[in-house]
């Protein structure tokens, strides 16, 4: 035998193991029933992947997205605050007219006798916040409520202030500033001060 590959030829084997190797290399036969089912398959499959990168793609993208209209939303904002109105009308007021007595409306109004949350309700009329009340409103969401007194202590308690937040105007964030803003959000209008 000539123990080089190159040179080797079927020739030198017996016939009898070359017709035994040439019948075990035979290629199976696949019904073609069975063939189209796992092309079927494999195509549905890969078309499952790919539909699942496209959704991944758009969701990571419209995610990101948001991500980045939070990010310049706070970092444009001076107190942090998410909350649409920035400017100093209050857009609710929950304080129905009360000038005319029992009835609540005043003579010929007739916004007095409206269901709650329709556009003449007392509940949705636009009121513009007392002019004295913008230095206490930190947040700038158009009214003085118990938020802004919370955000003020929570700064003077991490020593994270902002100089607009000096409610009383005494040039110190303090305790007496979280204590005036939490006096006006709990006042009740018309009552013993």
């Amino acid at each position: 035998m000539n123990p080089n590959p190159e040179t080797f030829s079927d020739d030198a084997l017996p016939p009898a193991l070359l017709a035994g190797l040439r019948s075990a290399q035979r290629t199976p036969v696949v019904p073609a029933a069975v063939d189209a089912r796992v092309r079927n398959e494999a195509r549905a499959y890969f078309a499952r992947q790919r539909r699942a990168r496209v959704w991944l793609r758009v969701g990571g993208s419209i995610a990101a997205a948001v991500l980045v209209v939070v990010g310049v939303r706070l970092a444009t904002s001076p107190t942090g605050d998410l909350s649409p109105s920035r400017s100093p009308v209050a857009m609710n007021s929950a304080e129905p007219a009360m000038s005319a007595g029992a009835g609540g409306a005043a003579a010929g109004d007739t916004q007095g006798d409206a269901a709650p949350g329709s556009p003449a309700s007392p509940a949705t009329r636009p009121t513009v916040v007392d002019a004295s009340f913008l230095r206490q409103d930190i947040d700038r969401s158009g009214r003085v409520d118990i938020l802004d007194a919370f955000t003020v202590a929570r700064g003077v308690k991490t020593g994270k202030t902002a100089a607009s937040w000096d409610a009383n105007g005494d040039g110190v964030i303090d305790q007496r500033d979280v204590d005036q803003i939490a006096a006006i959000a709990v006042r009740v209008k018309g009552g013993v001060q």
